[in-house]
């Protein structure tokens, strides 16, 4: 069961007019009033099916219960999938390539931004040539 602690915040959040955004990690089943509270909710593919009692194995059926989380009432469902993993191996490209540690953080940051943006895990992660260009948006 969700500890009580965090409803009673998502609710006062929402009264306040405050942006609530909850990562359901670990999963459990979570008490209707809480999705009507969240501006935002972050699980992962496993947290998802858990949540919805979906399964989520292709890229659709991760839709379809990403679309049941909304019609619970949770304003939007944002896939970070492979965002960390991506922010490492651009860091490591970047230090490899002589950037100071900062440097090669901010790039890193600039490529997981760009990763949440797309669905899915290995299809979210840009290659070499867009992590290049990324790059070329933020300077």
């Amino acid at each position: 069961m969700v500890c009580r602690a965090v409803v009673f915040a998502a609710r006062e959040g929402r009264k306040a007019g405050k942006l609530v955004i909850l990562d359901p990690a670990p999963a459990a089943n979570l008490p209707d009033e809480l999705y009507h509270c969240v501006d935002v909710i972050k699980p992962n593919e496993t947290e998802l099916g858990l949540l919805t009692g979906m399964p989520v194995d292709t890229a659709e059926e991760i839709e379809r219960a990403a679309c049941r989380l909304l019609e619970r009432g949770v304003g939007s469902v944002v896939d970070t999938t492979a965002a960390g993993d991506s922010f490492t191996a651009a860091m490591a490209m970047f230090l490899t390539e002589a950037y100071s540690l900062e440097q090669a953080i901010t790039f890193a940051i600039e490529v997981a931004a760009v990763v949440v943006t797309r669905p899915g895990a290995q299809s979210s992660i840009p290659n070499e040539d867009e992590i290049r260009e990324i790059h070329g948006l933020f300077i």
